[in-house]
């Protein structure tokens, strides 16, 4: 059994972070806040990951698709085209949303694609219109 000096209540944990017990409980539900149930089967949350999202520490180092759609400098669709063609591979489904590993994306840029990567997110051209 984990120590229970590492773990906070839900209700502690929403009172560290500012924010609703269910707001605490939506985040254990999606897996963005470690926790486990005791026999009484009460959620509790690892001490450390509610001081690190409250330090703006990001748990999930992978990437997802808006940072690699920035990355590459083409729109979320395309990035999307990727994974369902099968070009960009080794993503994990994360509540509706695609995740990659640095490992993952650095496999799909080699040489061979072509693609060249951007340290910046490119700023978004708009059309101009004829006439205006």
């Amino acid at each position: 059994m984990p120590n229970r000096e590492d773990y906070l209540t839900v209700r502690e944990a929403a009172e560290v972070l500012g924010v609703s017990d269910q707001r605490i409980r939506e985040l254990i539900r999606t897996g963005k806040l470690p926790s486990y149930r005791e026999f009484d089967r009460h959620p509790r949350v690892l001490r450390q990951a509610v001081l690190d999202r409250k330090a703006g520490i990001d748990p999930d180092p992978r990437l997802t698709v808006k940072q690699i759609a920035e990355r590459l400098g083409v729109s979320e669709q395309t990035v999307r085209h990727y994974i369902k063609r099968g070009n960009l591979i080794g993503g994990v489904r994360v509540n509706h949303s695609w995740r990659f590993a640095e490992e993952d994306f650095a496999r799909f840029i080699a040489p061979v694609h072509g693609v060249r990567v951007r340290d910046q997110p490119v700023a978004r051209r708009t059309r101009r219109l004829k006439g205006l």
